[in-house]
């Protein structure tokens, strides 16, 4: 007898299906890691630029060429996956 094997986009797609039948949208423990890392690298990125801001103010404007690779990478990551949590913003665990 074989096993029927059980695929975590299966069971994302089982539980949205059954919560779109109840009218209710459903946020499983994936969708809340993926808010949580996606607003940890938000502080990342807002940290970044205050500091990139506050070293610009102070006349320090070589501190713009010296984040600039990694500004860009927080701001790549951030758009690459802002899709993800995009149809979750609104719902409570977003709140969290």
């Amino acid at each position: 007898m074989s096993v029927k094997r059980s695929f975590r986009i299966g069971e994302r797609m089982a539980a949205r299906r059954s919560a779109r039948m109840a009218g209710e949208m459903v946020v499983t423990a994936e969708d809340e890691a993926n808010l949580d890392t996606f607003a940890q690298k938000l502080r990342e990125a807002i940290d970044l630029l205050k500091n990139e801001v506050n070293a610009i103010n102070e006349g320090r404007l070589n501190i713009v060429g010296e984040l600039y690779d990694q500004k860009a990478s927080l701001l790549k990551w951030l758009e690459l996956r802002a899709p993800v949590v995009e149809p979750f913003l609104n719902h409570e665990a977003a709140q969290k």
